[in-house]
């Protein structure tokens, strides 16, 4: 699941990246604002699932920082 998760985060990015490198009109700031917004929750279900975990438990994330 956790895995599952930082792959959204990957997607949410590239789409974000592909967004800001053209000019913005309305509907486009309305799609990044709910992206953000995406990525934002997407992070709180991240950082809570590993604060559910022992400490001395290897997550995917600890793997992918260090």
């Amino acid at each position: 699941m956790l895995a599952d998760l930082l792959e959204s985060i990957e997607h949410f990015l590239m789409r974000l990246d592909i967004y800001t490198k053209i000019p913005p009109t309305p509907a486009m700031a309305e799609i990044l604002v709910k992206i953000m917004v995406e990525l934002l929750s997407t992070l709180g279900l991240v950082t809570k699932q590993i604060k559910q975990k022992r400490p001395s438990e290897p997550t995917a994330f600890f793997w992918i920082v260090t």
